[in-house]
C-alpha cells in the first residue's frame, strides 16, 4: 500500500522485487478499502443509454450505496431472492 501512496508508483513497481503473480491466480479486493461515502452518478455515459434505447435525461442519476455494497474484480453479486 505504500508503494501506492507515492508519487512515482508506477517506477517503483517496475523495479520492485518479489514474486509474479498470474492474474489469475490474484485474489482483487475493492479498490476503496473504507469509504466514509460512497456516492454514485447513473446514466452519465450519453452512448450506452442511447446504446439501450433509452432517452437522454435532462440530468445525471445521484444515488448512494453502503460500504458492503462493493466487492472486487470478478466477485459474485449476491442477491436475494424476490419474497
Amino acid at each position: 500500500m505504500e508503494v501506492l501512496r507515492g508519487p512515482d508508483w508506477c517506477g517503483a513497481v517496475a523495479v520492485a522485487e518479489g514474486p509474479a503473480h498470474l492474474l489469475e491466480e490474484l485474489d482483487y479486493a475493492p479498490l476503496v478499502i473504507a469509504p466514509e461515502k460512497i456516492i454514485c452518478v447513473g446514466q452519465n455515459y450519453r452512448n450506452h443509454i442511447l446504446e439501450r434505447g433509452r432517452e437522454l435525461p435532462s440530468h445525471p442519476t445521484i444515488f448512494a450505496k453502503y460500504s458492503r455494497a462493493l466487492i472486487g474484480e470478478c466477485r459474485n453479486v449476491c442477491r436475494r431472492e424476490k419474497a
